[in-house]
């Protein structure tokens, strides 16, 4: 049996918490060891059986493998990413592990530019070229709204489809074909009123609301009828408001040949004024048949000449004195081809040759 103070003896550390390390503070002197004293006074912590050399790190505060450093290298730290923009997001090249939060480190890798503070997820995408909300693609250049306009592409609301440089401006308050500007305000003839203002003819400005009727086949005033002395009913060419003193009567209107039908034909206020007299001094009148009372060539019985005109006043144009091709050239004229424009007797280059000619 070992004396207490045998000469060999050794100092023995107390493993009160035993992780097989013990407290330099509480000692035993002995050959053998006592029972919960170890050989070492290693232990950093002799309450604590999760701290001693050796134990994994963990990210608690605490110096958990006794090297002196405190959550260094923890099996639970996590990945934080450089943000040096500082726009919240890091950039998923430049790691580092730790249990808190480094300076300008963050915990999010989902910045695609993390040199530009004004791209990143949250970032509202614009028409620069760039993938600003990181998402992989340039979303400006999509159509929101399907109008097959994209923002970049001029769409000045891209959420509503009757809106888009191609759309028509309508009198509802909106920039509609993003000119920009609500055009339904604009007075595009300069008559005092728009669109929006009931103008019904904004390029005429003649044409407005209250505007005072006048003789030019136009709705002037805007109430949606044209007058009816400014239509010509019978085709006359002439309007009442033109001086048309019958607008029933194709025969009838200002400076039209007298007729001899007891009716006032030239609106000059006098009936047949005129048609009794032999006016070419041809040996008839306009109620003997003449039917051209100022050509002495016209009248009933003539002799039909190269003229364009029913010389005999049977009510028949002669067909060789018909101008088909519209050439100015009759068959009468020995228009060599009336059905085609470009054969006649026109000597263009004065060569004495015509096209008829070959």
């Amino acid at each position: 049996m070992d004396e207490d103070d045998a000469l060999d003896e050794q100092t023995w550390f107390a493993d009160q918490d035993g992780d097989g390390f013990g407290d330099a503070g509480v000692t035993e002197e002995a050959c053998d060891p006592p029972q919960d004293f170890v050989a070492n006074a290693d232990d950093c912590d002799p309450t604590d059986a999760a701290q001693y050399p050796g134990a994994d790190e963990t990210c608690n505060g605490e110096d958990d493998d006794c090297d002196g450093d405190v959550d260094e290298d923890a099996i639970d730290d996590q990945p934080w990413f450089i943000d040096n923009d500082g726009d919240g997001y890091g950039d998923s090249t430049v790691i580092e592990f730790a249990c808190d939060q480094p300076p300008s480190f963050v915990d999010n890798d989902e910045d695609c530019d993390d040199s530009d503070p004004d791209v990143n997820p949250a970032a509202e995408e614009v028409c620069n070229g760039i993938d600003d909300d990181c998402d992989h693609a340039t979303d400006e250049l999509v159509d929101g709204d399907g109008d097959t306009y994209s923002i970049c592409d001029g769409d000045c609301d891209d959420a509503d489809v009757d809106v888009n440089p191609d759309a028509e401006e309508v009198c509802d308050g909106i920039d509609n074909d993003c000119d920009p500007a609500t055009d339904e305000e604009l007075d595009g003839d300069g008559d005092g009123f728009s669109l929006c203002q009931d103008d019904c003819d904004d390029a005429e400005a003649a044409m407005f609301p209250g505007n005072p009727e006048v003789c030019d086949l136009l709705d002037n005033d805007c109430d949606g009828i044209v007058p009816d002395d400014e239509i010509d009913d019978d085709g006359d060419g002439m309007t009442e408001c033109e001086g048309d003193c019958d607008d029933d009567d194709v025969l009838t209107y200002d400076g039209a040949p007298e007729q001899c039908d007891q009716i006032d034909n030239d609106c000059d206020g006098v009936v047949d004024n005129g048609a009794d007299e032999d006016l070419d001094a041809d040996g008839y009148n306009a109620c003997q048949g003449d039917c051209d009372n100022n050509d002495p060539n016209v009248f009933p019985g003539a002799t039909e000449i190269c003229d364009g005109k029913d010389g005999d006043c049977d009510g028949n144009l002669p067909t060789d004195e018909a101008d088909d091709d519209g050439d100015g050239w009759m068959v009468c004229d020995l228009d060599c081809d009336d059905t085609d424009a470009d054969l006649n007797l026109d000597d263009l280059d004065g060569d004495l040759w015509t096209t008829c000619d070959g």
